[in-house]
């Protein structure tokens, strides 16, 4: 029972993190584009939703900044298919 309660506190943890990590509201947000889009394509979508801080070490991974109560709804409109607080890609080289 005790293994039981100790795996459904660290799914509803994760949860927790992942839901939290899912709904940034911070002006700089980390996208993920579609992995089979050239770079060109990429850096354009990030360009149209704000300002491009940089790319990941992932080709498809791009910091971006702007307004906080757009940025990420726009990134999503220009083809992301998740967007992040930039805080969770820190370990990933990214500020």
């Amino acid at each position: 029972m005790t293994l039981i309660v100790s795996a459904t506190s660290a799914i509803v943890l994760s949860l927790a993190i992942a839901l939290v990590a899912l709904v940034p509201n911070s002006n700089v947000i980390a996208a993920m584009f579609p992995p089979w889009w050239d770079a060109a394509t990429i850096f354009e979508a990030a360009a149209a939703a704000g300002d491009p801080v940089r790319v990941g070490r992932l080709p498809w991974v791009v910091i971006v900044r702007g307004d906080p109560a757009q940025l990420a709804k726009r990134l999503h409109a220009a083809g992301a298919f998740l967007v992040m607080d930039s805080r969770f890609f820190a370990g990933c080289g990214f500020q």
